[in-house]
């Protein structure tokens, strides 16, 4: 994989030039769909109402400043229904609007069936009203994606392949599908492919990939391409990376903080990481500060899991030695997602969360219960992307009740597979306080640091031949 990575690095430096141009001209185009979306194959307008057209602007520049951020969701999911209510026959925001309650569903602490079915229901519009349209059928291959039935999203790109293949969202959706599936060799070339169509737009999509594989080096080169064409989004990947792989704390700061002083509305992923950061460096009144700034439902971990922000103020607070105000935290946060977890036991998310307010409580049996849970409903296998964050999570949560053997093992289950987190965040981690203290953290923290880069695909690979599921995923590419 190295080889066909590496004859194409010659290739960023022009695209990065290049993404500095395509940004310039873009806003001199009326009908502008790039920036990742799937963009119509004619020129036509997209709709002959002008108020519609403009809310549907309005909501995709919302979208574009992150999709993964709650404000940014409502916003341009209020003005996206607006145009498609001036205009029902507006396929492209049928199904711009199918991706926000799409994003909204998968990111949301409490998971409503009811948004994803509307965001069948509007994939299923753009496509009726326009066959022919690429982001139609993206809409609704997305949608099967978010319900995991990787089946009926292939399935659903192959009946639009006639418009699709030249789009780069189409490969990214692939990929996205093979990471999930173990197939980490196969979503890099998906990768590439998409990067040949929209580098801009790709960039950031292959920065994550690499971040996954622990290839620091390689995921900077990427982002640099994503950077020059003034993506927004990509604040969150820079920052990890600098933290990952080199443990620069001050400079993962830096990037965090001015991206917050540049926006009025702060980003929930900023503040979330920011605020761990803060932690990490001992600014427990920073942090804390961070903390008041985010909505109820919370921080944010890699890659998209939401947990209550008293769950962060608690491990903020305790730390500090507040003990009493974070036993109140902890507590709130307990309540709440008991209530959620009635709703929907079977989530991973509040699961894991159960599992860290149970540990800040003091409570080993429900705290390792509720994380065991966690890792069962969605483990590596079912997930290889998000699977591992479960086990960081149940790592953490040994950790903090003094099970360091425990939360070595469970650390050397993640480390042997494809993940967001490197050694870095144990080493910086308050909540692995007891285990960087047990005689043998040296020689784990040696071995942990090894599995990067060539290991860790050799070793994905070699589990993923094992898996039923890879002969039928990649039957369609």
């Amino acid at each position: 994989m190295r080889a066909s990575v590496s004859i194409r690095w010659r290739r960023l430096g022009l695209a990065a030039a290049a993404a500095l141009l395509i940004g310039t001209a873009a806003g001199a185009v009326w009908v502008q769909q790039r920036q990742g979306d799937a963009a119509p194959a004619t020129a036509e307008p997209l709709t002959r109402d002008a108020d519609a057209h403009l809310a549907y602007l309005g909501g995709r520049a919302a979208f574009a400043q992150g999709y993964s951020d709650t404000r940014n969701q409502a916003r341009a999911r209020a003005d996206v229904e607006r145009a498609v209510a001036r205009d029902p026959g507006f396929a492209e925001a049928w199904a711009l609007l199918a991706r926000i309650y799409g994003a909204q569903y998968r990111t949301a602490m409490d998971r409503d069936p009811a948004v994803l079915d509307a965001a069948e229901r509007a994939a299923r519009t753009a496509v009726a009203v326009d066959p022919r349209l690429p982001s139609g059928h993206l809409a609704l291959a997305d949608v099967f994606f978010s319900r995991r039935d990787h089946q009926r999203a292939k399935a659903a790109l192959v009946a639009g392949r006639d418009v699709l293949a030249q789009e780069s969202a189409y490969w990214h959706l692939l990929a996205q599908m093979a990471q999930r599936e173990g197939r980490w060799a196969d979503a890099l070339a998906d990768y590439q492919r998409a990067f040949d169509l929209d580098a801009p737009a790709t960039a950031e999509w292959m920065t994550v990939h690499f971040l996954h594989l622990r290839q620091y080096e390689d995921a900077r080169r990427v982002l640099a391409v994503a950077q020059a064409s003034n993506r927004s989004t990509v604040v969150v990947p820079d920052a990890w990376t600098r933290f990952s792989g080199q443990a620069d704390l001050t400079a993962a700061r830096q990037v965090l903080e001015t991206a917050l002083g540049a926006r009025p509305s702060p980003d929930a992923r900023v503040l979330g990481l920011l605020a761990q950061f803060e932690w990490f460096d001992g600014r427990a009144e920073r942090a804390l500060e961070l903390v008041g700034r985010m909505d109820a439902a919370g921080a944010w971990l890699a890659p998209n899991f939401r947990f209550p922000a008293a769950i962060v103020a608690g491990d903020v607070l305790h730390g500090a030695g507040r003990v009493v105000e974070a036993r109140r935290e902890y507590a709130n946060a307990v309540a709440g997602l008991e209530l959620r977890r009635q709703a929907d036991p079977d989530d991973p998310k509040i699961a894991a969360a159960l599992a860290l307010a149970h540990a800040g409580l003091g409570q080993p049996a429900e705290a390792v219960a509720y994380g065991r849970r966690a890792v069962a409903l969605l483990s590596r296998d079912r997930d290889a992307t998000e699977g591992p964050l479960y086990l960081y999570l149940l790592a953490r949560v040994h950790a903090r009740l003094g099970q360091v053997v425990d939360a070595a093992r469970v650390l050397d289950e993640m480390f042997e597979a494809p993940g967001f987190y490197s050694e870095a965040w144990v080493v910086r981690d308050p909540s692995f306080a007891a285990l960087r203290a047990d005689a043998g953290y040296a020689s784990r923290l040696e071995r942990w640091a090894a599995r990067k880069g060539p290991v860790l695909l050799a070793a994905a690979t070699g589990r993923s031949r094992g898996r039923t599921s890879a002969s039928a995923a990649g039957a369609i590419q």
